[in-house]
């Protein structure tokens, strides 16, 4: 189909009416209040006009009346690529919104699976007791005081069995992920293709020049959207609850897996007792200390009993925005920086600082990990500091030729005084040798 290329079917009954559907699916038009039944409908090649033949009768014994009308379809024939694009979209999201609807039919299915396999196992042990209690306060009785009923004790240890646990295990969990790929693979990815083709109907909305005429209205559109991206944190939510609810399963069935071997007297492994994850939780009770090998070394350890810092107590105190000398005059401080190289931080408090590499720009990342406050630095350019540094070597090289002359000139200086010297010393010499 190309882009100018429509299907058109068009439709018409004894109950007066007419309609035209775009591909079959996309209602594009409506006649109503046609006198008679239709007895032929005929599309023109150009999409301008449609011809009508009915048959009005006024009873069933009168004669039938055959009309011939011709109905003006040029709004068609005028915006022939607008209505083509808007039933394009129609039928893609049509079909996503059908594939949608069979991914959750796939997951109710795999979740009244579940049910009916609890159940299965489960109901035959209420009509059998026969009392007021119920199926979770004879698990809660187990759970709190480890002893189970002897009807209890009878359906997992003969009906259900420690075999039978392990398949009924797998066999949920299998559910579980079934449900899980439908959820990832089919309703998130259909959902999000969903409200592409959403936002891209809405865009054709927006052009009002082009669609407004055939009855494209945005705020529809936008309710639309709107839903889709609820929807799809409706999927992410029930993947976290689908997550939670497979690690309570599998905590319940290796509890009950252990229970069952205590009650058939066989050796429990100490891994097998795990099946609680509280390392998350609050503590409410003193840890066990016992066989720890660092609680062990600070016991014993001499070196540390003697030691005066053997205890380190760590102390919470809001962040000061004050210098020192600030908060006591008995600290002596001295500036070792300029008054403009440091920040005050109002109402925050500082978590994290960094600076970039050519130290212009610096960053700070308040406590609470959501908020950044960026920094100019007054530092001078590398380049810059380059520059003066080749002056001063400039400088000194200029400076050392005429160090070098004076110098010498100093050295002839001396050597002329000094030969100037040795005679006035040889002629005492000369005289005291004299008689």
């Amino acid at each position: 189909m190309g882009l100018h290329r429509l299907n058109a079917l068009v439709l018409g009954g004894s109950s007066g009416f007419i309609e035209i559907y775009a591909y079959g699916m996309f209602k594009i038009a409506a006649v109503t209040g046609v006198a008679g039944s239709c007895r032929g409908l005929c599309l023109s090649s150009d999409l301008k006009s449609l011809s009508v033949i009915t048959e009005i009768r006024d009873s069933s014994d009168s004669e039938a009346e055959i009309t011939f009308f011709q109905l003006d379809t040029s709004l068609l024939s005028s915006y022939l690529p607008e209505v083509t694009r808007m039933a394009r979209k129609f039928t893609h999201i049509s079909t996503l919104l059908q594939y949608i609807k069979l991914s959750l039919t796939c997951m109710c299915e795999a979740w009244e699976e579940i049910l009916m396999q609890m159940d299965s196992r489960l109901t035959k042990f209420v009509q059998e007791k026969n009392t007021t209690t119920s199926v979770q306060d004879e698990f809660m009785q187990l759970l709190l005081w480890g002893k189970a009923s002897l009807e209890l004790q009878a359906l997992l240890m003969n009906q259900l069995t420690v075999k039978g646990l392990k398949k009924l295990g797998q066999s949920i969990e299998s559910s579980y992920s079934s449900i899980q790929k439908l959820v990832i693979s089919h309703l998130q990815s259909g959902s999000e293709a969903l409200l592409y083709h959403l936002s891209e109907l809405k865009g054709m909305a927006l052009w009002k020049q082009k669609y407004e005429s055939l009855g494209l209205d945005a705020s529809g559109i936008e309710e639309a959207i709107t839903a889709v991206g609820s929807f799809i944190l409706k999927a992410n939510e029930l993947l976290q609850v689908i997550d939670s609810s497979m690690k309570n399963f599998k905590a319940f069935f290796r509890w009950l897996y252990v229970a069952m071997l205590r009650m058939s007297e066989d050796h429990v492994l100490p891994e097998l007792n795990k099946y609680l994850k509280d390392e998350d939780d609050d503590l409410v009770s003193p840890p066990n200390t016992e066989g720890n090998q660092w609680f062990n070394f600070l016991k014993n350890s001499t070196h540390l009993k003697e030691n005066s810092i053997s205890k380190i107590h760590i102390l919470r105190r809001h962040t000061d925005t004050s210098r020192l000398d600030e908060q006591s005059g008995e600290i002596p401080t001295r500036a070792v920086v300029l008054e403009n190289q440091w920040r005050v931080l109002e109402n925050m408090k500082a978590q994290y600082v960094a600076v970039n590499g050519i130290r212009k720009v610096s960053c700070v990342l308040s406590s609470n990990l959501r908020h950044v406050r960026v920094f100019e630095m007054d530092v001078e350019d590398d380049g810059e500091a380059e520059e003066e540094e080749e002056e001063e070597t400039t400088q000194i090289a200029a400076g050392e030729p005429d160090e070098l002359n004076q110098s010498a000139d100093n050295q002839d200086n001396v050597c002329d005084a000094a030969a100037e010297e040795l005679p006035d010393e040889a002629e005492e010499q000369e005289s005291s040798l004299e008689p």
